[in-house]
């Protein structure tokens, strides 16, 4: 894969899907089924929730104003 652009697209789209498997990951740590965290308290499980999403969220488009072109 020699396209800059097309590494950046898996880059960002890797960076999407790994926020989602953490959030997803959270939200079953607050009701107690992870299999890490499990007898942790339900907050903490929030708390990983509200990560995985903001790198979800947030993490693409700072990729992006970082690697957009012309600036």
């Amino acid at each position: 894969m020699s396209d800059p652009a097309a590494r950046r697209f898996f880059v960002i789209q890797a960076v999407r899907v790994a926020g989602v498997v953490v959030a997803v990951w959270g939200l079953s740590a607050s009701y107690g089924r992870a299999p890490w965290l499990g007898g942790a308290p339900a907050w903490v499980g929030a708390l990983v929730l509200a990560a995985g999403t903001a790198v979800a969220l947030i993490g693409p488009r700072l990729l992006a104003r970082k690697w957009r072109s012309g600036s």
